[in-house]
């Protein structure tokens, strides 16, 4: 009898983990995945910060100044047709602009300026322009994005030209 009431309550204590168990592995991927995002976040970050202003501006190519890129689940920079380790997440970026008040209908892609002083330099304040461009990383199921951002961050970027 007393075997039997211990295999009860160990039944009992292991179909209650058995039931915990896929949420907390459902929670500790998503835990990952937002960790991993935050690490990308802060690669691109830190690898845009580095690019001049008219390497972002400029569109001499015909293409996107900064290219759409795609990283795997461990964070390394890969090609959207990698089959040994395909993308798991996408970063897109983009420019800020907005329309001058001036009716031209040009795009004008200075928002701010910060004026810095040099003391003792023969040029004793400058003006620097601050680029805006915007950083989203979305999410790659079955080779579509999804339709909200995970992360989305503005970065401005001085623009010393």
């Amino acid at each position: 009898m007393e075997v039997v009431l211990a295999m009860c309550v160990i039944a009992v204590a292991f179909t209650s983990l058995f039931g915990v168990l896929p949420v907390a592995l459902q929670n500790y991927r998503h835990s990952m995945s937002l960790s991993m995002v935050a690490n990308v976040m802060s690669q691109v970050s830190a690898e845009l910060q580095q690019t001049s202003a008219s390497d972002i501006l400029s569109n001499s190519t015909g293409t996107a100044p900064l290219p759409d890129r795609y990283f795997n689940d461990e964070g390394q920079e890969v090609t959207l047709t990698n089959t040994k380790s395909p993308p798991v997440f996408h970063v897109k970026y983009e420019p800020i602009t907005y329309t001058s008040n001036a009716g031209t209908g040009s795009l004008v892609q200075k928002v701010a300026s910060v004026n810095t002083a040099i003391m003792g330099g023969s040029n004793p304040s400058t003006t620097t322009a601050l680029i805006p461009v915007k950083v989203d990383i979305y999410s790659i199921h079955g080779g579509v994005d999804t339709a909200t951002p995970l992360a989305s961050k503005t970065l401005f970027i001085p623009n010393y030209n």
